[in-house]
């Protein structure tokens, strides 16, 4: 999968071919077929950060901490991510980023793996992304911005916990 930057770029210069290849063809012509390729690159930059989001391999390290302590997660949000974050919160101290904020990551990402990114389905239950993940078409989005906050969130979570563990 293409970066962002490389998707641009290489979107720019397939744009430049198509005004330079169309010549005497009406500007309609040249307009619409410029829309079309700009629709189809934004959906790759779209695929893009949906999935580097299901790459952040969260779970594997707050699953590790737990596992190292010992700790059962009580059951009181919907994804174990969560659960174990709040499990870590109550033996090592708030965190810099709340549970809540793992569940809505967590959620998102079963809607990309399990749901063809809808932003609402059933599975088991009736489930759904948080607002600030949704589309305006009944799928999910993710800004650039919420995706690398989201990185820089899972990074302080874990490097947080990691010192914390080193302390005691």
């Amino acid at each position: 999968m293409l970066c962002s930057k490389e998707i641009d770029r290489e979107e720019e210069g397939v744009l430049v071919d198509i005004q330079d290849g169309f010549g005497l063809v009406g500007r309609e012509t040249v307009d619409s077929t410029l829309s079309y390729v700009q629709n189809g690159y934004e959906d790759r930059r779209r695929n893009a950060r949906l999935s580097a989001v299901v790459t952040i391999r969260l779970e594997q390290w707050i699953f590790r901490f737990t596992g190292r302590l010992n700790l059962k997660p009580k059951h009181v949000h919907q994804s174990q991510l969560a659960n174990h974050v709040e499990a870590l919160n109550s033996f090592l101290g708030d965190g810099p980023a709340p549970a809540t904020f793992f569940e809505n990551l967590a959620e998102l990402r079963h809607s990309i793996v399990h749901a063809d990114s809808r932003a609402e389905w059933k599975y088991g239950r009736n489930r759904a992304v948080a607002d600030e993940f949704r589309g305006a078409f009944g799928d999910v989005d993710l800004t650039d911005e919420q995706l690398k906050d989201a990185i820089n969130k899972a990074i302080h979570q874990v490097k947080w916990y990691d010192e914390k563990l080193l302390a005691k």
